[in-house]
């Protein structure tokens, strides 16, 4: 038997709560949170056992767990995304500073050097190479060197290049 009191649901059904002192139901009583006295009560005549305790539910932690750790992979997976988005943004900008239409590589005569395409252009390019051999008819030392431009609207790789021997435009490629 409990020797502890405990507040319980009234017995009687008069009062919300009633007191069990471990032994029998006393006349104290609580409704809505009031404490008070039921003058009213009978005596009982024989102590009378307080219905059980409420079992408190035991809460299952694997629910808890895997929902944090479904929490930690969603909020990993969303900054991985966010940064991927963040590099492909800016590789975008990139390339799309770079980048000339067809027109305006249609429209780059042969024969201009590489300062006068640049400037016809109106922007820097991507990408430069330098390259130097010897000359096919003599041993003289040739310079050669191509410069590329993205191609405005296109797919990633798409380039227009422009050659250029010992500094004059003598060919140009779109690929």
């Amino acid at each position: 038997m409990n020797e502890q009191g405990e507040w319980r649901a009234d017995p009687s059904g008069r009062h919300e709560f009633r007191y069990w002192n471990g032994t029998q139901w006393t006349e104290n009583v609580s409704d809505q949170g009031r404490a008070s006295v039921d003058a009213s009560m009978e005596p009982m005549a024989r102590p009378t056992m307080p219905p059980p305790p409420v079992a408190k539910a035991k809460r299952k932690k694997w629910p808890w767990v895997l929902g944090a750790i479904v929490l930690v992979f969603g909020i990993g997976f969303a900054g991985c995304l966010a940064a991927v988005n963040n590099a492909v943004d800016e590789l975008n900008r990139e390339q799309a500073a770079h980048a000339i239409s067809k027109a305006q590589f249609d429209a780059v005569p042969p024969g201009g050097s590489r300062a006068e395409v640049v400037a016809q252009l109106g922007r820097e390019p991507e990408d430069v190479q330098e390259f130097v051999h010897r000359g096919v008819l003599s041993e003289a030392q040739v310079n050669d060197s191509c410069i590329y431009y993205n191609r405005e609207g296109g797919s990633f790789g798409d380039r227009f290049q422009f050659c250029f021997t010992d500094d004059m435009l003598d060919a140009k490629n779109a690929y």
